[in-house]
């Protein structure tokens, strides 16, 4: 997932990426944000979807 947009990473309907944390930072990331080495990603899934998520961001 690391230089993918995360439009392209057909994360499952209902995961939605609440906000990254990047070098101290803290962003809403949109359809075009990229993932980078050592982001710290929250989101809201339901608990069924957190490790089909977990798996396509861990990739």
């Amino acid at each position: 997932t690391i230089g993918k947009p995360l439009r392209e990473l057909n994360l499952p309907k209902g995961v939605v990426i609440a906000f990254v944390e990047r070098n101290g930072e803290i962003f809403v990331p949109d359809g075009d944000a990229v993932l980078q080495a050592n982001d710290t990603v929250v989101l809201f899934a339901s608990s069924g979807l957190v490790s089909k998520a977990l798996n396509i961001l861990e990739g």
